[in-house]
């Protein structure tokens, strides 16, 4: 009998992202939060939050918004890479498409660009 890897989840479903706004409006830190997310997933995390981090700043400071203020307190990729002991590529690491093939360094890696963006979120709301 062959088994099968199981794959991991690709996508976070809609009732947790309603779950994740309601840890979001209660300033809860993500360590906090108690949830084993896929690469797949911390990267969605990541794209959800940086839209939702783009809303609020239009909306509430009434700014525009410039992601490159929020990429500028990120751990640089370069930086990031070097100090992981990784078998993927800078470029793969770069270009994120080295989480299929490293899902546990690029987890962390989101991990803590997701902590620098719920800091900007908690800062505004």
């Amino acid at each position: 009998m062959i088994k099968l890897k199981k794959q991991p989840k690709r996508y976070i479903s809609i009732a947790e992202k309603t779950k994740i706004m309601e840890r979001v409006n209660k300033k809860e830190p993500f360590q906090e939060w108690g949830i084993k997310y896929s690469a797949f997933q911390m990267q969605e995390l990541r794209n959800f939050l940086m839209d939702y981090l783009e809303q609020q700043t239009v909306k509430i400071r009434k700014e525009t918004y410039d992601p490159q203020q929020v990429k500028s307190k990120m751990v640089p990729v370069q930086k990031y890479f070097h100090s992981e002991d990784c078998i993927a590529t800078l470029d793969a690491c770069e270009k994120e498409t080295c989480l299929a093939s490293e899902p546990n360094c690029f987890s962390r890696k989101i991990k803590g660009q997701v902590d620098v963006i719920l800091e900007e979120i908690f800062s505004i709301s």
